[in-house]
């Protein structure tokens, strides 16, 4: 009991102190600014904004982009609407929305998805509350592309905000499996956010339909009348996933793309860069998560009824749904994406390291060995809270060594870094002075890019004319009523 109510006390201040280390992240977006598509989407309600029209004629032009894009670029409708709303839009000093709305579901869906395994489990809420701040603390701190998840809303929303959205989905998928109370609302719900999914990424619609497969068979076999409401939600899935892939802008895009792959080798592909992934993201915090989680867990997996029977097979069904998130950029592309979808690749694998860790640990724990090593083993876990304590403050310690992008600081250490050295100040000086160039009347506007900017707050990206990323000139003329933008070199 004392060990307990000590475990619970160093929840909170490890609660305490992951709130504060977030506060740098959220305080360097107040200097953030848009970039590249947000400007070619959000033009669409920019204009009627200046046109001083309301909602109607809002909705009107969001629907009629959806529909173009549909039929020449891409069919994810639903992202698309999301993308003609980007913060910016509404005013230049609403863009620090783009983080909160990208960090924010990211740690509500996670939360979501815990407490639900925990209450499900039976597992005491303290463990659940510790995995959560350790899963988080590793999600975020080392998350491989920053700029592109948090603090670029076309990037962050497409990716981590859908990615957040299916964690909810499951969260609601379990409930209607194990309480009866409101079934039918929750079906709804799951159904609307089912679909809204199915219009965005391919690789967070295939894992979502495959964990909802999974859940139906696991129904099925156990004559569990639930999954009814299971395949509904997966039919709704389905269904916008089939509007979402028929699009014939689809086949637009991929003619541009020089290289793909076929399915089969594409799915066989898919393992070999999975486990490039896997082993190389693992370090120390990996490593000291993983004996946190374990310290956590053995008493409790002793407890909580379930067998652990098979974890090999097990384990190898976690890896093959972990492959799969890379098989449709590996059909489409020939590779497995750029950073924004490597990012969410990275918060599952918070998930494969939790999951084999509990495989492992509850098989050890209900065998043989695992009996006789107890005894061994109770001198530690008497003393958990303080070694939880212990191996959270290394964890904390060793982020710096081990991120993803050789080169790149843990992300509250890069924040608080750009606001202290006065480099997010500067560049948010800059960027507003350019934004007043861009406000003023004429045909041709000429403005520099900044020149100083924080590796994970956006440039303008500008170029010249011929270059490929010159399309990034465009949107800005297009969003800013000019008929060109050229570049020019900043002045001293």
């Amino acid at each position: 009991m004392r060990n307990a109510r000590a475990l619970q006390r160093i929840a909170i201040i490890l609660a305490v102190l992951f709130a504060l280390s977030l506060l740098p992240v959220m305080a360097v977006a107040f200097y953030n600014h848009p970039r590249a598509d947000d400007y070619t989407y959000g033009a669409v309600l920019r204009k009627v904004i200046d046109a001083g029209q309301g909602l109607p004629e809002a909705v009107a032009a969001i629907a009629a982009y959806v529909r173009s894009t549909y039929a020449r670029w891409q069919g994810s409708f639903s992202a698309v609407v999301l993308f003609t709303l980007q913060p910016g839009v509404f005013s230049d000093n609403a863009y620090w929305l783009t983080t909160a709305l990208t960090l924010l579901p990211l740690l509500l869906g996670t939360g979501m998805l815990l407490r639900q395994l925990g209450k499900m489990l039976h597992a005491p809420r303290t463990m659940v509350v510790l995995i959560f701040l350790a899963l988080m603390t590793l999600s975020i701190q080392l998350v491989p592309d920053l700029n592109q998840t948090f603090y670029w809303f076309n990037g962050g929303c497409y990716y981590t905000f859908y990615y957040a959205l299916s964690l909810m989905l499951l969260t609601g998928t379990l409930r209607i499996c194990t309480e009866g109370k409101c079934r039918a609302g929750r079906t709804a719900l799951c159904m609307l956010l089912a679909f809204f999914i199915g219009g965005g990424n391919y690789t967070t619609i295939l894992v979502t339909l495959i964990l909802l497969m999974l859940l139906l068979l696991a129904l099925l076999v156990r004559k569990n009348p639930a999954w009814r409401q299971i395949l509904l939600v997966m039919v709704a899935l389905l269904t916008a996933f089939a509007i979402n892939a028929a699009a014939p802008g689809n086949r637009v895009r991929a003619a541009t793309i020089p290289r793909s792959m076929d399915a089969v080798p594409a799915i066989l592909y898919s393992f070999d860069r999975a486990w490039v992934r896997v082993s190389g993201w693992f370090g120390w915090p990996q490593g000291i998560a993983i004996a946190l989680f374990a310290l956590l867990m053995w008493d409790f997996v002793g407890q909580c009824g379930l067998k652990f029977r098979f974890p090999l097979l097990k384990s190898a069904l976690a890896y093959a749904i972990f492959s799969a998130q890379m098989t449709p950029s590996l059909f489409a592309m020939a590779n497995v994406g750029p950073g924004r979808q490597i990012d969410i690749y990275y918060y599952a694998y918070g998930w494969l390291l939790l999951c084999w860790t509990f495989l492992w640990v509850g098989w050890l724990r209900n065998s043989r060995i695992g009996t006789k090593i107890d005894a061994a083993l109770s001198h530690l876990t008497r003393h958990s809270a303080g070694i939880a304590a212990a191996l959270s403050l290394a964890l904390v310690l060793t982020l710096p060594s081990a991120h993803p992008t050789a080169g790149a600081s843990p992300t509250s250490v890069a924040a608080a870094k750009a606001l202290i050295s006065g480099e997010a100040q500067a560049y948010h000086q800059q960027y507003t002075e350019i934004l007043q160039t861009l406000r003023q009347p004429g045909e041709i506007c000429e403005i520099p890019d900044v020149a100083v900017c924080p590796a994970f707050l956006n440039p303008l990206g500008l170029a010249d004319e011929g270059q490929s990323g010159y399309w990034v000139n465009q949107a800005l003329a297009n969003y800013f009523g000019h008929q060109q933008v050229i570049r020019i070199e900043q002045t001293p």
